[in-house]
């Protein structure tokens, strides 16, 4: 989607709060993602072209009827791809899978993962994607627990969470990819229940975690949450998101 025609859908569908410009808003986001930051690879391609703020402004939900009018997420490729945030007993192997679902090569710098408390539609943690440069397309990111990383098949991008257990919360709660640089969300997930006002550190307005309808898949201990078809989309989470019995970290679901 060429950025013109991205600029003129999305003001059309935003419904802003006073003093804000829909246009400016998402031409000022997408001008600081397309020139790629100095240290990415030569190859990598910049974010968003087609800018997700679907995802960012709460008041655009209030309209009702999301599934009609609103946005398909990033162009950038990356998705949120399976998410294990509940285990049995111990919650000891629990990991976000991110893939780069396109053709290119994208860059991961100023990208982070944030998670939502969705009693209080507030951020409770963050991981900083930059650890790792960028992701070769079909290349997974499995952001994870040690339990999970140590058992990671070869090829695969790792960044470890900050304690052994108790990294996710359990639900109602959300999780989503931040460009941290133009405030926007890549792709996002609210489960067992809707985030659709989260704040995030940084971001001056409500952020929407659902596209469309929220999943009705739950992760109740052993299984997880995965994209089915591995890393596609229909911009409906209570389509594109099932249970799986088995988790598949760092491989196809």
């Amino acid at each position: 989607m060429h950025l013109t025609s991205s600029v003129a859908c999305i003001a059309g569908a935003l419904v802003l709060g006073p003093g804000w410009s829909s246009v400016a808003v998402v031409e000022q986001a997408a001008e600081q993602r397309l020139a790629p930051p100095a240290a990415a690879p030569e190859d990598a391609q910049p974010l968003a072209q087609s800018v997700a703020v679907d995802l960012i402004f709460e008041d655009a939900f209030k309209s009702g009827d999301t599934c009609n009018w609103s946005l398909t997420r990033s162009s950038t490729g990356l998705v949120l791809n399976e998410l294990d945030y509940d285990n049995t007993e111990v919650d000891d192997a629990e990991f976000v899978e991110i893939l780069n679902a396109s053709e290119v090569i994208v860059n991961l710098v100023g990208l982070a993962l944030v998670l939502v408390n969705g009693s209080n539609e507030t951020e409770y943690a963050r991981v900083a994607l930059d650890e790792v440069p960028s992701l070769a397309p079909g290349q997974y990111l499995v952001v994870g627990s040690q339990t999970v990383l140590a058992s990671l098949p070869g090829g695969v991008e790792e960044i470890a969470f900050g304690s052994p257990t108790n990294n996710i919360q359990n639900g109602p709660d959300a999780i989503g990819i931040l460009d941290t640089n133009s405030g926007t969300l890549i792709d996002a997930l609210s489960y067992e229940g809707s985030v659709t006002a989260g704040i995030l550190t940084g971001v001056p307005m409500p952020v929407s975690f659902v596209h469309c309808a929220p999943t009705s898949a739950v992760d109740d201990g052993p299984g997880t949450l995965v994209r089915l078809p591995n890393g596609s989309s229909t911009n409906n989470d209570d389509t594109d998101w099932a249970f799986a019995a088995t988790a598949t970290p760092g491989a196809a679901n």
